[in-house]
């Protein structure tokens, strides 16, 4: 009955609005209609009267309707005044436009989603290196995801562990870090004591009484292109559309709201200067409000009173300022309260991502964490030949090719891929890159720029840092890091490191050196040198993704 009701109105609202459109369509007839009897009594008075003239008093009194009007003027008048009011407000009222329905509506919102959604843009690529828009569903692969959350910024891979354990074994770190092999196995072990799981699995842990998960991840493995995908594949199953590159469709569809956390936050800090606050729920209203759809904020939010939806909180990590993202969490926790549980077997489901670092781990302690896991040898071998072929694809008809032959295409990506995993298999360094979505993306959009790897590794080097430091944190609206300022700051370091052979850096020594070279390089107290290199450490850990503790007390570069 309580969703009935807003479509009853809707309807009662609709209808008046025609009403009024075919009033004001029409106001030439009547308004020529009441000029035209005023005109032809006024004519029939001059003819057949002489009133007011005549001095026969039967005369006068049949002066007609120009006799009333001047007898009883303010009544006409008010007559008048009313009829122009009321033509007035029919224009008025004949401007708006008439109510969608909930299926129209359904309809217009999804078909938005799909298009804003389908296409897959590489944000936050360095100047000088093209990167084309390719369709997601063709390019996406599923990410397997662990049940735990990260203990370090970026654990080692089992090669890196395994290089590890050879490089003690020979005695190539020195005995007091002996610590670095315990923390490297307890790391292992606790990410490896659980199965990984698909996004299937996930859908499957969401219900009624917790409906929410929370996705962790390094740089650029990929948190917001997987709740992308989620959103069209929503979309698309909402519409009863096919989604075979996703895998089995995940049931039941829901409605995607796809809600940016870091623009959520601005919108929360304009609300503040009014000194006013703005819910989740008043954040919708505000994005729905956007769309030219009548109607849609209303829509929305039967949806969610119903539990039909899917709602997609994406980069709390993007959100810089401690005490906004505090308010944001306690806004998120609020929002589950209000609109997670509707029945036992009604329930919207929520999906909050963040980086791995920064992250506040007593936030959201109720609900289960997962980490993205980097790509496998596997998922790379799949990746690359789909992308080289939604490229060549593309290229071929931006080019005006007037063959688009399956075989022609498939041949040209063959060939394109294979270079790459040739590439990839000649350099170690470059391999391990690959297991990164983003970086592997990268890899595969140099190549395409004529950058030949491995021969100028050392350029894509140079672009991933760039993009790592600078580029992705302005693509997001956020501080980018100097690429300069790191290389003068961690030089010393990375020098030192690179010396005697070693992959591990304690972190007193890491603050240390920092210190020594703020002070040399930049000036200062060793007071402000010391706040300095705490603040630039903590800010190339979670905006970076370069350097960063690679156990629980050594500092690497990832």
């Amino acid at each position: 009955m309580e969703s009935k009701l807003p479509e009853q109105m809707r309807k009662l609202r609709n209808l008046f609005i025609c009403t009024c459109k075919w009033i004001w369509r029409t106001r030439g007839v009547f308004w020529g209609t009441i000029l035209l009897n005023v005109a032809l009594s006024g004519l029939a008075t001059l003819l057949f009267f002489r009133w007011p003239w005549s001095t026969n008093p039967k005369v006068a009194e049949d002066g007609s309707l120009i006799k009333w009007m001047l007898q009883y003027s303010s009544t006409f008048l008010l007559c008048a005044i009313i009829l122009i009011l009321l033509t007035v407000i029919t224009g008025l009222v004949s401007q708006l436009r008439e109510g969608l329905s909930y299926e129209e509506l359904k309809q217009r919102y999804l078909h938005r989603v799909i298009l804003e959604t389908e296409l897959l843009t590489l944000s936050g690529i360095p100047a000088g290196i093209i990167a084309d828009s390719v369709p997601l569903d063709d390019i996406f692969i599923p990410m397997q995801l662990r049940p735990d959350r990260p203990l370090t910024d970026y654990p080692l891979t089992d090669e890196q562990r395994e290089q590890v354990r050879r490089d003690l074994n020979k005695g190539n770190f020195p005995e007091d870090e002996q610590q670095i092999l315990i923390d490297v196995e307890r790391s292992w072990y606790r990410i490896k004591q659980h199965d990984s799981l698909n996004i299937a699995d996930l859908w499957l842990v969401l219900s009624s009484h917790i409906p929410v998960a929370v996705i962790q991840g390094f740089p650029g493995i990929g948190k917001s292109t997987l709740m992308t995908r989620l959103a069209l594949h929503m979309a698309r199953l909402s519409l009863n559309q096919r989604d075979p590159t996703m895998g089995p469709p995940l049931s039941p569809s829901c409605i995607p709201i796809f809600i940016q956390l870091g623009a959520y936050a601005t919108e929360c800090e304009k609300a503040h200067q009014r000194s006013t606050s703005l819910s989740i729920a008043d954040y919708i209203t505000l994005m729905a409000d956007e769309i030219p759809f009548l109607g849609l904020a209303q829509w929305l939010q039967e949806c969610l009173l119903s539990g039909h939806c899917l709602v997609l909180l994406d980069g709390l990590d993007e959100v810089s300022k401690p005490e906004i993202r505090k308010q944001i969490q306690d806004a998120i926790i609020t929002f589950v309260r209000n609109y997670g549980k509707i029945s036992n077997t009604h329930f919207n489901r929520f999906l909050i991502t963040s980086r791995v670092v920064g992250y506040d781990q007593e936030a959201f302690r109720a609900w289960p964490h997962y980490t993205l896991a980097e790509l496998t040898k596997e998922q790379i071998k799949l990746f690359l030949p789909r992308w080289c072929h939604a490229s060549a694809y593309r290229n071929r008809r931006l080019l005006g090719h007037q063959s688009h032959r399956e075989e022609t295409i498939a041949r040209e990506a063959g060939q394109m891929a294979n270079h790459l995993l040739r590439a990839i298999e000649k350099h170690p360094g470059i391999r391990e890159l690959t297991q990164n979505p983003l970086l592997l993306t990268l890899l595969v959009v140099m190549q395409q720029n004529t950058i030949e790897l491995p021969r100028q590794r050392v350029e894509l080097y140079a672009v991933v840092t760039r993009t790592l430091l600078e580029n992705r944190n302005l693509a997001k609206g956020l501080i980018p890091i100097p690429e300069a300022q790191t290389i003068e700051r961690l030089g010393p370091t990375a020098f030192e490191m690179q010396a005697v052979g070693n992959s591990f850096a304690p972190e007193k020594k890491v603050m240390d050196s920092l210190r020594e070279t703020i002070v040399i390089r930049e000036g200062g107290t060793s007071l402000e040198a010391s706040y300095e290199a705490k603040r630039f450490i903590k800010r190339i850990r979670e905006r970076g993704g370069i350097f960063v503790l690679r156990t629980e007390e050594y500092f690497g570069f990832s």
